[in-house]
């Protein structure tokens, strides 16, 4: 038997938990529009700017010419973990 739930009572767990997958000198892909996935650009992020609600929202990045950008968590994708 197939129990119906009214959407307002469902949680939803994409928005419960908290959790950072990125942090400082991770390497991420920057995605640029126009621009083909193979050719988007690797950066070193060097600082993460949290939100006033405390979610991570903005990455301070340097790029492999030593330019320092800053850009929207959701137009980065993780590239690689650093780990020392």
């Amino acid at each position: 038997m197939v129990q119906r739930i009214p959407p307002r009572l469902q949680t939803r767990g994409k928005w419960r938990s908290k959790t950072d997958d990125v942090d400082v000198n991770d390497i991420v892909l920057i995605s640029e529009e126009n621009t083909s996935r193979s050719e988007w650009p690797l950066a070193r992020v060097v600082e993460l700017m949290k939100g006033r609600d405390g979610n991570i929202r903005t990455l301070k990045l340097r790029t492999a010419k030593g330019k320092i950008l800053s850009r929207p968590i959701q137009r980065l994708h993780l590239f690689e973990k650093y780990f020392c």
